[in-house]
């Protein structure tokens, strides 16, 4: 893990390793967790976030990699309760009201993670 990166390192790894884990067990059960709802696309979006969380705690990425699922999971979960999105949402992720709740508390979790980590000079 890199240090410099506060704790934006080991919320995306720890992140990083949930994100993995759903997508993995998405590919062969529809419910994850007992309880969090998912089909192939969003399996596959999982898996990939997750294997970028572990990536991004162990190189200076792991601040950009919180900031950047901070701002896609939120708008997500909290699109899933505007009625006019929801059967949009539902068709394309297989989404539900707990996975929903979850973008959320993760989300803004994500995002006050990379406010509170340091800002480092990566390019």
């Amino acid at each position: 893990m890199n240090k410099s990166q506060g704790i934006a390192a080991p919320y995306a790894l720890l992140a990083g390793a949930f994100y993995v884990t759903d997508g993995i067990w998405g590919f062969f059960s529809p419910i994850t967790f007992g309880v969090l709802s998912t089909n192939l696309l969003h399996t596959i979006i999982h898996a990939a976030m997750g294997l970028l969380g572990i990536y991004a705690a162990r190189t200076t990425f792991a601040r950009l990699w919180c900031m950047s699922v901070g701002m896609i999971v939120l708008p997500v979960g909290v699109l899933y309760f505007v009625p006019a999105v929801n059967g949009l949402l539902v068709s394309l992720f297989n989404l539900n009201q707990t996975v929903s709740i979850m973008n959320i508390v993760l989300g803004v979790v994500s995002l006050v993670v990379a406010q509170l980590s340091p800002k480092t000079n990566t390019m």
